[in-house]
Parts: structure tokens; C-alpha cells; sequence
């Protein structure tokens, strides 16, 4: 279990079908839990696909950012940390 994180806001995100971004920075760093559907992420050559329960962290607030698709649509809970918040994947926590 991680230490309590400060957090600023939340908010249920959702994308239609066919949906998606060209690549774009965050305004700031956000927990991205997969609620519904799935979600294609390229970051820094990596490409991923979130399925619901799965966590994402999104700290790309400067650069190039991230590019998202969505075949079916997704809901998302985006949790933005505040400045300063300290947590990062384990090994053994379910990121992806």
C-alpha cells in the first residue's frame, strides 16, 4: 500500500468510439484508472492498451506528450496529483 497522495480533483473522462488525440503534453500529472472500453496510448515510443482496472500514470507534462485511439470508447477516472505529490509504479502494483 502507498503512502496517502495528495490530490486536487477528480473527474470521470469519457471518449466516444473512433475517438483519440495527436500527441499532446498534460497540463499536469494525473492517476488514470480504465473504468469502461479500452484505450491505446503511445508515449515515447511505447504503446499500450488500457482495459478497465487497469492504472496509468500520466506525468508527460512537457514535450512531445502522448497519442490515444480508441476503437469502442472508454470512461476513465482521472485523479490529478498536486505539484509535489510523490508516487510511482512498483513492481508489484497493477499498472500497465
Amino acid at each position: 500500500m502507498s503512502a496517502p497522495l495528495a490530490t486536487s480533483s477528480a473527474l470521470i473522462f469519457s471518449a466516444p468510439a473512433g475517438g483519440g488525440h495527436p500527441e499532446q503534453p498534460e497540463a499536469r500529472r494525473q492517476l488514470a484508472v480504465i473504468l469502461t472500453g479500452s484505450c491505446t496510448v503511445t508515449a515515447s515510443g511505447e504503446t499500450r492498451t488500457g482495459r478497465p482496472g487497469d492504472l496509468l500514470l500520466v506525468e508527460d507534462t512537457v514535450g512531445a506528450g502522448h497519442s490515444s485511439t480508441t476503437g469502442e470508447g472508454f470512461t476513465a477516472l482521472m485523479i490529478a496529483l498536486e505539484d509535489g505529490a510523490n508516487w510511482s509504479p512498483t513492481e508489484d502494483s497493477a499498472n500497465w
